[in-house]
Parts: C-alpha cells; structure tokens; sequence
C-alpha cells in the first residue's frame, strides 16, 4: 500500500516537472513577454478574447474577432502604445493558450475564482455577468429538484458547468458541449431542455430563435471577470489595474457595456473574497 501511494506521488512530482520543463522551453524559444519592458520590446500585445461566445467575442462577417471583449483588448493596447493581436480561443482553451505562452494576458469572460486564482493573476474586475438556467417559458423550474426532469446541456469547462454541475440533483442528465455556440444550437434544435449560461445568452437566442420564448429560470451565481496575466508580473499587473480604473471613470467600459450588451455594466466590486487582484 505504501507502495502504490509512493508510486502515485512519484507520478505526479515527475508530471509536474515535465509541465515546468515545457513551460520554460515556451518562454525560451517563443520569447515570450515576463516583464513590461519585455512586452514593449516585442512590440506588440497578444490577447486570447472569446470566438464563439457573442456578444463577449465572436468571429465577426469579416471573419475577425469582434464583441465587448474585444473591444476592451483594443483599449487596453492603447493604453500601452502596443498593436494588439487577437487570438480567437474557446472556454477550455482560455488558461491554456496563456500558461503555454501563446498569448500575453487573456481577455476572455474569465470568471475570478480561487482555483484559477492558482494558476494565473488576474487584473481588478472589469465586467459582471450572472451564470443562469434558461428554458422555454413553458419548462416549469421552481426549484433545484425540478432540473431532474430536464436534459440540460453546458459549454464544458465552463462556470455554469461548474455552478449547475454542482446545483443539479443526482440523476439530472446533463450534455456537455465544446463551446457556447453548440450549447445554444442544442437548445434551439431541441436537444436539451434548458442550457446553463450567463445571462447574454438570452440576446443571442432572441437573434436566432425570435419565434421561441426564452427566459432566465435560476440564477446560480454572479461572477466577475478580470483581465489574466501569468504570474508574478507586478509591473504589467498595475498597468492594467490602472487602465481599468480609467476606463470605469471615463465612461468607456459604460459605453462598450451600451454597445454591445444594451445595459449599464453591473457594479463592479473593490475587493472579492479569496481572490486578490493588487
């Protein structure tokens, strides 16, 4: 017995160092910025924003990234005096493209919560959002019991995923699918009966499904999103908390909240629990 848990540490020591070990090559070889100075020498800010999740970022007709976050990754280049280069992303792929050193800081409707927390740093918060159940207005949900007669589908790796997951009654079947855009399709074709999602949702399935009506049945958490760097970038890490702050004061994170969501951004707290952004 002794053994196989020595084993299983061993496992997970030599797994660890292997992730390290590639981690560091990928700074090594791509050149990839670990300091402001660093960042301004290579010239440009690389940012992975959404490329299904719409109105927070999509691929545009012109086949280029477009929504709120997008919006807020072209001024937040701005506010460095860099070029931006977008790099579309799905949910799961968000941390990853950043811990592998494939984008800069990550502008993507990322939730701050402590378990990311331990992985990357994230900025102040700089939008607000609710992770919701939403179904046909005739699916009848008064309480957490009744999603046991639903089939519910969730973007996987996601928030909700993890919100409903852990809402859902035992026996509840849940589909999980690639990204928000198959979600959605799923409960517009009748695959599912209600879909966990953030509160935007409904203004895409009013867009697409106009004829059907949709509305909000729970609501499992409001969550705030934050810009995310990696790790022990104190510098970098004040630049963008002092480029959210100005954007809150100006009234552009308003204005971009107006445009592309049609409602003032939520209040956006000075401090959440158990996740430090200073």
């Amino acid at each position: 017995m002794k053994s196989h848990v020595w084993n299983t540490l061993f496992r997970k020591v030599l797994k660890v160092a292997a992730v390290a070990t590639i981690v560091g090559s990928c700074f090594a070889e791509n050149g990839f910025a670990q300091s402001l100075s660093e960042l301004q020498a290579k010239g440009r800010l690389t940012v992975a924003v959404m490329n299904d999740g719409a109105p927070w970022g999509s691929i545009g007709p012109n086949g280029k990234p477009v929504g709120f976050d997008v919006d807020i990754a072209n001024m937040l280049g701005a506010s460095l005096k860099l070029p931006v280069e977008l790099v579309p992303v799905s949910v799961p792929n968000r941390i990853p493209e950043l811990l592998t050193n494939k984008v800069d800081v990550v502008i993507a409707q990322l939730g701050m919560y402590p378990d990311r927390l331990k992985v990357v740093q994230f900025s102040k918060p700089y939008a607000g959002n609710q992770t919701v159940l939403i179904a046909e207005k005739s699916v009848v949900v008064k309480s957490d019991d009744d999603m046991k007669k639903l089939r519910i589908g969730l973007p996987r790796a996601s928030a909700q995923d993890t919100f409903v997951t852990k809402r859902a009654p035992a026996g509840t079947v849940i589909q999980r699918f690639d990204d928000d855009a198959s979600t959605i399709q799923a409960l517009v074709a009748g695959q599912v009966d209600a879909v966990g999602g953030d509160s935007q949702y409904l203004l895409t399935l009013r867009r697409v499904a106009p004829s059907k009506q949709f509305e909000v049945k729970t609501v499992f958490n409001t969550q705030f999103d934050g810009i995310a760097i990696r790790k022990n970038q104190p510098e970098l890490l004040a630049k963008i908390n002092t480029f959210i702050d100005q954007i809150k004061q100006n009234g552009e994170l308003n204005k971009a909240s107006q445009k592309w969501f049609g409602t003032d951004m939520l209040a956006l707290p000075a401090d959440l629990k158990d996740v430090k952004f200073d």
